[in-house]
């Protein structure tokens, strides 16, 4: 066969298995999503909704933040009052226009990695299969599911666009390249709130590590690092003068949260945990762990950990004396940012809820960045690593069959996601049930046996009344006709 015919029929295999991948995801979402209002969506429903509704609601007021760990996240309202303007409140809508979203990322991120994957030629294309995969897996299907996490696609778009910009002044600085980056930097402030902040510090210490091993490049790494500075400076100047004071805390909360210090060193015994967790939980949760492997899931979770430790320690060998280039740097930002992150969860959740909580299966969503970033320092590397040294040819292998596996294992995770959905639409299902009984009581007080996620069950009478009231009046969300049908209720 010519070896040009060879070539395209393999990227066209591999474009496929990348669509494969997108595919599979949209099609849970489309099918699986929640969309009836859980857990913090009733808090928004309630904040920003129903004030919109009325009149009532100011432009800071998409800035708010309820309390210490939230976020601001002025985009993802904006998203919700289309869809209650545009779909009555179909949270499905939300998950599928964010995996939309994070297509667009995707891609933006291909084109980011463009040269690199152009030199690494078909393996290099190989590995792009592998960071789709683990993009769009479906190792932890709440994040598919719920759209609140699903949205957290919205805002990557922004986060790679950004790489790009600080990538550009370290390899070309100039004035208008270091004014876009300010620029930039202000606006993925306004869309990603504290994980900006942490993205630029990774950014800056990634500029740091450029500037130390090119000596041509520390005035470029000084442009970069001043700009970032001063973006998200404007940032959060422009944060403490249009956002409205955080809604007060309750004192039990604020009590919590000044123990934190002390709490997390109580927990200092399974400081293990901090590690391991994220690692292993990337790509395989514990409790699919011990399905696969009964009361020996454990010991895979934490040999698997260990198993991405080994090449964290190659990803950081690659990041001080490998090639530089913009592959490289971005996948240096993006690891830094999952550690950066990582110990946020510890700080800010483990310290109150204990170590067990860094399992929670919506965590994923971060977790997976290290193995995104490792994926990617494989494609900067690539190159390089292809030349023919002594030895090379094993490393090779070892990689691609690596990779191989890697791809292969998002397969009986996707099963066994696809396998309980139609547990997770019949518990829609039932909490739109639920959400109508209270509709249907004249006092709309919550039925006896409430689900978890239904937290206006949890609202005073009067709180409850009100929003859920609205709901119905407006004909929104499951007491709309055509979101229900829209979404199979009720079920067959």
């Amino acid at each position: 066969m010519n070896p040009s015919v060879s070539g395209k029929a393999v990227r066209l295999l591999f474009f496929l298995l990348v669509g494969a991948s997108i595919a599979n995801a949209f099609a849970y979402a489309a099918t699986t999503a929640g969309w009836v209002p859980v857990s913090d969506n009733w808090y928004f429903l309630d904040r920003i909704v129903y004030p919109y509704a009325h009149g009532d609601l100011h432009a800071a007021d998409l800035l708010a933040k309820r309390g210490p760990l939230d976020h601001s996240q002025p985009l993802r309202r904006l998203l919700l009052l289309a869809n209650y303007e545009w779909f009555g409140l179909d949270f499905r809508v939300e998950a599928i226009f964010a995996i939309l979203a994070g297509v667009l990322a995707f891609g933006l991120l291909v084109f980011g990695m463009r040269r690199e994957l152009r030199a690494g030629n078909t393996t290099a294309g190989f590995f792009l299969v592998a960071m789709a995969a683990v993009y769009f897996s479906l190792s932890a299907p709440m994040v598919f599911t719920w759209s609140l996490l699903t949205l957290g696609f919205t805002s990557h778009f922004f986060l790679f666009l950004w790489l790009l910009a600080a990538w550009a002044v370290l390899e070309a600085p100039s004035p208008a390249r270091a004014s876009m980056l300010v620029l930039s930097t202000f606006l993925f402030g306004l869309v990603a709130d504290d994980t900006a902040l942490v993205a630029t510090i990774a950014a800056i210490i990634a500029g740091l590590l450029y500037g130390w091993r090119k000596t041509v490049g520390r005035d470029a790494a000084l442009v970069q690092i001043a700009a970032c500075l001063l973006g998200i400076g404007l940032y959060l100047a422009f944060y403490k003068v249009a956002a409205p004071a955080s809604i007060a805390v309750d004192a039990r909360t604020a009590a919590l949260h000044g123990l934190d210090a002390n709490d997390l060193l109580s927990r200092v015994g399974g400081a293990w945990q901090w590690i391991m967790v994220p690692l292993s939980s990337a790509l395989v949760h514990r409790a699919t762990m011990q399905s696969w492997f009964g009361d020996a899931g454990g010991i895979a979770s934490i040999m698997l950990g260990l198993a991405c430790v080994f090449a964290h320690l190659w990803f950081w060998k690659k990041a001080f004396i490998g090639d530089c280039n913009r592959s490289a740097f971005m996948a240096v930002s993006i690891m830094l940012l999952f550690y950066g992150l990582v110990a946020g969860i510890v700080v800010g959740r483990v310290s109150e809820f204990g170590n067990d909580y860094l399992w929670q299966p919506r965590y994923a969503f971060i977790y997976r960045w290290q193995v995104l970033a490792l994926l990617m320092m494989l494609v900067a590397q690539w190159p390089a690593m292809s030349a023919r040294r002594p030895g090379a040819a094993w490393r090779h292998r070892f990689a691609v069959g690596l990779v191989s596996l890697l791809i292969l294992l998002q397969i009986p995770l996707a099963a066994d996601a696809w396998r309980k959905a139609r547990y997770v639409r019949h518990a829609n299902a039932q909490m739109a049930r639920q959400i109508l009984e209270i509709g249907d009581d004249a006092a709309m007080r919550a039925p006896v046996k409430c689900a978890v996620q239904l937290i206006v069950c949890r609202f005073d009478d009067a709180r409850r009344q009100r929003i859920v009231g609205f709901l119905e009046m407006q004909g929104l969300s499951v007491f709309s006709p055509e979101v229900r049908e829209r979404n199979g209720y009720p079920e067959d």
